[in-house]
């Protein structure tokens, strides 16, 4: 078949649209996770039942080439009520040399999954809606504002406080394997993790030595995006230090290490009442 000159004129911008799409599909696919599908492991029962209200103290410490920064952050959870139905209030109240951030997550009171979610930062405030497989909302930068409507293949975790909540409640055992995917408001991507339990430590906070799962969540597309847990293995779970590295756009790496005080309300405010 012999194609013409005109033929192959007309056929260009059909193939530069084929390609223009095919791109953007890519983009979507690498920043959204769209088209693949990650089951997310449910929360059993008897452990969701277990989460109580309580009120969480822990320092972070960051590290930049030889310098350090401290941040003090308070984590609270509570119960709420979200179109009628009970829900879990996370919020997390962050203050440190360069200003304070607040992130308020409202989850799914079983499966934990994110239903609302507010932040407000010195760098990003964000207004976001979990319906189903959707993400709406407005998320606002140094660039402006920008309106996010996301429709997915499956659902997403939320991240920070929100996932710390999810990975402490998983049912680990010494092989426990799962994959997830997360939202990250600061990046504005669906991340696609794996979690793995890859031994058990000893963690020192104070005069307390406690005996936990060492858990590593590892992005599927950027193996220097790694979260390390340390989940005590107690009864109830709980997330006693986390670290990782915190990636920013110019391509900086800042190493952080999270250590938690734990603290119910009754003492928290008990404490504070005499102060």
């Amino acid at each position: 078949m012999q194609v013409q000159d005109g033929d192959l004129m007309r056929s260009k911008p059909q193939t530069l649209k084929y390609f223009f799409l095919s791109l953007v599909g890519l983009l979507l696919f690498t920043k959204y996770g769209i088209g693949e599908i990650i089951e997310i492991p449910p929360i059993p029962d008897n452990i969701s039942k277990k989460i109580k209200p309580s009120v969480i103290n822990y320092e972070v410490s960051y590290h930049l080439e030889n310098r350090s920064f401290k941040a003090y952050n308070t984590r609270e959870i509570s119960q709420t009520q979200i179109d009628g139905k009970n829900a879990w209030h996370v919020s997390k109240k962050s203050e440190g040399s360069w200003g304070t951030s607040f992130y308020l997550y409202d989850l799914d009171l079983i499966t934990l999954l994110p239903l609302k979610c507010e932040i407000a930062t010195t760098s990003k405030m964000a207004t976001l809606e979990y319906t189903g497989n959707n993400i709406q909302g407005t998320i606002t930068g140094r660039e402006g504002e920008v309106a996010l409507d996301l429709k997915l293949d499956g659902p997403v975790l939320a991240d920070d406080v929100a996932l710390d909540l999810f990975v402490e409640n998983l049912p680990l055992t010494p092989e426990y394997e799962a994959k997830l995917r997360v939202f990250d408001i600061q990046q504005e991507e669906v991340k696609q993790v794996s979690l793995k339990v890859v031994g058990s430590e000893n963690i020192t906070i104070g005069s307390n030595t406690i005996e936990t799962f060492k858990v590593e969540l590892k992005s599927l597309t950027n193996n220097k995006d790694i979260n390390i847990y340390h989940i005590s293995k107690g009864e109830t779970r709980k997330v006693i230090s986390r670290k990782y590295v915190y990636l920013l756009s110019s391509g900086t790496q800042i190493p952080v290490t999270q250590k938690m005080t734990y603290k119910t309300i009754d003492d928290y405010w008990d404490e504070n009442a005499t102060q």
